[in-house]
């Protein structure tokens, strides 16, 4: 693979408002930084051997609470380019299905990647890319703290927002629940146990609920509000509406926590939206292109 790199030549953001708590909005800004650009052969039995393409990378990102959703409708997405003449080249192609996103000192980035149909002419030394990406944002949030006795089948009825319109407008207002469904939270397994030369607990945390709610990481917390432990639960489905959550956790209690009763505090993510994030930036082939370009015509 033959990469050109360069300077970014321009951050792109688009700011959109949401409704956050009360009344007050909140604005959700992406971000998005191309890292590279280039030619590359397309990739066959794993050997870089076929036809020459221009691609490109691109970072987007976006700042706590918001993250990026995962999947999106969107699939593949082409935006327009053009040599320094003015010349409309071809579209450059970006495939936007499948957000693989990671998290890092309260950001949250996803790459993509694009690629043109046919190859800039010869003679090009710069191109600029235009348009705009739609792509999923969602807004992570975190419930009340709970607390619940360590006896198994203790159990509590709480408020929970819903991936309908009308609750993610309000996931916020998590704590009234007259007008929010109810989920059913309690504790599915509580077991003491030798483990590692110490006395362990064997917890199941599990969380029943009627629609679809969209949890994302289950917390455990002390007696002073600290999180000691925290996972990814497992789902089941129950049917179309109603869905089944469970995290286990095997931990020592630490001292300032409370030996009667375990606080449980939920990650959850709101309904997704979708943000158009414009695109206008150059970049500066040179002849790398022209080499490559007039050697695939030879």
């Amino acid at each position: 693979m033959r990469y050109l790199w360069f300077g970014i030549c321009a951050c792109l953001a688009a700011w959109q408002p949401c409704r956050g708590a009360g009344s007050e909005k909140e604005e959700k800004k992406v971000e998005i930084a191309f890292t590279k650009a280039g030619l590359e052969r397309s990739s066959e039995n794993g050997e870089r051997t076929g036809d020459l393409q221009w691609k490109c990378q691109a970072v987007l990102f976006i700042p706590e609470p918001w993250d990026f959703e995962t999947r999106s409708v969107a699939e593949r997405q082409s935006v327009k380019m053009w040599d320094m003449d003015g010349r409309e080249l071809s579209p450059v192609e970006f495939h936007t299905g499948w957000l693989n996103g990671r998290e890092e000192k309260g950001v949250s980035y996803a790459e993509i990647q694009g690629a043109a149909v046919c190859l800039p002419p010869a003679g090009c030394t710069q191109v600029r890319m235009k348009g705009n990406l739609r792509v999923p944002v969602v807004r992570m949030l975190e419930s009340p703290v709970y607390e619940l006795p360590f006896k198994a089948e203790a159990s509590s009825l709480i408020p929970l927002p819903g991936s309908e319109e009308g609750y993610a407008r309000n996931a916020d207002d998590v704590v009234k629940s007259n007008e929010l469904p109810l989920g059913e939270l309690y504790v599915g397994k509580c077991e003491w146990k030798r483990g590692d030369g110490e006395k362990q607990l064997a917890l199941r945390i599990c969380l029943d609920a009627n629609h679809r709610f969209r949890l994302e990481k289950i917390e455990l917390l002390d007696g002073k509000g600290e999180v000691m432990e925290y996972t990814s639960p497992n789902r089941s489905d129950i049917d179309e509406q109603s869905q089944c959550w469970y995290a286990d956790f095997t931990f020592s209690p630490p001292e300032k926590m409370d030996q009667g009763k375990c606080r449980v505090r939920l990650i959850y993510k709101t309904a997704p939206e979708y943000v158009t994030v414009p695109v206008d930036v150059r970049f500066g082939v040179g002849g790398e292109i022209r080499a490559e370009a007039e050697k695939k015509a030879t």
